[in-house]
């Protein structure tokens, strides 16, 4: 099951989201995700200084893997 959700505040935008099922490819969805944010905030031709602060935050109920791939385990 996936609970997702998209904020903007101001400047930055927020991503978070609830994932309580295990998913093989979930780092590259995720990439996905804030990569999608990117296009979707920025106009044709605007320079790349306007890119808004993307947050990521995800709240998983799985393992996400073994080894030293990921930022924290707990």
């Amino acid at each position: 099951g996936l609970v997702g959700s998209e904020m903007c505040i101001e400047t930055d935008i927020i991503l978070i989201e609830i994932q309580n099922t295990c998913e093989l490819y979930y780092l590259e969805r995720v990439l996905y995700s804030v990569a999608k944010a990117v296009t979707e905030h920025l106009h044709l031709g605007q320079d790349y200084s306007g890119v808004k602060k993307i947050y990521s935050i995800s709240i998983l109920y799985f393992d996400i893997g073994v080894g030293t791939d990921y930022l924290y385990h707990g």
